[in-house]
């Protein structure tokens, strides 16, 4: 299903987002 797809590849975008976050605090 594209729109599940499309949903997906934003979370893992965001969670990918928020580790760099996190790594660049440290």
């Amino acid at each position: 299903y594209l729109g599940l797809k499309k949903y997906n590849d934003l979370i893992e975008l965001l969670y990918n987002g928020a580790l760099l976050l996190l790594q660049r605090d440290q």
